[in-house]
């Protein structure tokens, strides 16, 4: 409610702007399975395609 206080809460400010930027950076991170802080393993994938019988890609 800045309008009618004239000053912005540190919420509004600070935190809500901070919390948006970590999770687009978790975001990313879980995209990029080769790079970044989260390892996700790529093994049950793998399992799967070798259950049904697709060729692995080079």
């Amino acid at each position: 409610m800045s309008g009618e206080q004239g000053s912005r809460s540190p919420f509004s400010s600070f935190v809500l702007p901070s919390l948006v930027a970590i999770v687009l950076v978790l975001i990313f991170d879980i995209a990029n399975p080769h790079k970044g802080f989260i390892g996700i393993s790529q093994q049950p994938l793998a399992d799967l395609q070798r259950s049904i019988g697709v060729p692995r890609g080079g």
